[in-house]
């Protein structure tokens, strides 16, 4: 019996040394940016949404530039009408979508452009980018509507992220300071000796969010208003309602949506909340391209723009843009003739 329990705890330890070494060889450091750059003295900063939708502004937008064209978004002036052999295509959301805190080269629209001109068809791509910061589905309707569908595109994206639900019946139960203790929290084993913890404990914590939501966490907060608040949801699926109107045979609109940059990982619990969305959209007729494979097993931390700010980087805007590239072409939605 002794020897039995002896070559068990052995086991153990075997499995447990196995695991560690194998924990020091997969291990990435997260490298968590440090806070955003200050903007050069006697420039214009803009701090209000309406700010950054004007047309032909100049100035920075929470640490790096920010510059409108003619039609009061980011990047050259285009024409009116797509020109011959060109095939454009509109990308509407908030934040993520236009690019907060990121070089205007490295936001995913610009990436999946560059990308696209990288196909023998022949065609010349365009990716117009509406999106601004702070908006909810309705308002990203609007300039959708009364902006993106007079610049004529031959495809029509809606870069969704899940705080797109807020509005005037949106429940917030989640403060500065539990987004400020929840960062903490992942980092409490960063440096721990036993790369095994290191690895263990993120993990660990994503599956007590997934099995049990705690009150006061981003997770409850959103959870809360997805499947628990009707009045909430309602005005959220009346958005992809009016997205359907928009849609015809020749202007297919997609909704690609974007992941929340917590637990990259099996236990990822937003993955609910997402098909929610997605059953919601393909009712209405709109094809889903979802983000979260590309973004699986990275560590999320090392995905954001500053360290309390869980924004996309330049990383993760690669990735977005991968994911959205394999998505529209999977689907065929690159081979129509503009």
């Amino acid at each position: 019996m002794a020897e039995g329990f002896a070559l068990v705890g052995v086991g153990i330890v075997a499995a447990v040394a196995v695991i560690e070494v194998v924990g020091r060889l997969v291990w990435v450091d997260p490298n968590v940016s440090g806070p955003l750059p200050t903007p050069p003295p006697g420039v214009r900063v803009f701090k209000r949404p309406f700010e950054i939708k004007s047309r032909n502004v100049a100035g920075f937008f929470q640490g790096v530039p920010h510059v409108t064209n003619r039609h009061g978004f980011r990047g050259r002036n285009y024409s009116n009408v797509p020109g011959k052999g060109v095939f454009r295509i509109v990308l509407v959301g908030d934040s993520v979508a236009m690019g907060q805190s990121v070089e205007f080269e490295d936001i995913y629209s610009n990436v999946l452009e560059r990308m696209l001109n990288q196909r023998s068809d022949g065609l010349n791509y365009e990716v117009l980018n509406l999106g601004v910061s702070g908006w909810n589905i309705g308002k990203i309707v609007d300039r959708l509507t009364e902006l993106g569908i007079g610049l004529q595109p031959h495809l029509i994206v809606y870069g969704c992220t899940i705080n797109d639900i807020e509005g005037p019946d949106y429940r917030r139960s989640f403060s500065k300071l539990a987004i400020h203790l929840q960062a903490r929290r992942l980092e409490w084993f960063d440096d721990s000796p036993s790369y095994l913890v290191r690895l263990a404990w993120p993990r660990i914590q994503s599956l007590r969010d997934l099995l049990t939501a705690p009150k006061g966490s981003h997770l409850f907060e959103v959870l809360d208003n997805y499947f628990d608040n009707p009045k909430a949801w309602q005005t959220f699926a009346g958005g992809l309602t009016r997205l359907g109107r928009v849609q015809t045979a020749e202007r297919p609109v997609v909704l690609f949506q974007h992941s929340s940059l917590y637990y990259l990982n099996s236990f990822h619990p937003f993955r609910r909340v997402y098909d929610k969305i997605q059953q919601a959209a393909e009712a209405e007729g709109l094809t889903v391209i979802q983000s979260f494979e590309a973004l699986r097993g990275k560590d999320a931390r090392s995905m954001w723009v500053a360290a309390m700010d869980p924004h996309p980087n330049a990383v993760a805007h690669r990735l977005l843009a991968e994911a959205l590239y394999v998505g529209l072409d999977s689907k065929n939605l690159l081979e129509r003739d503009p």
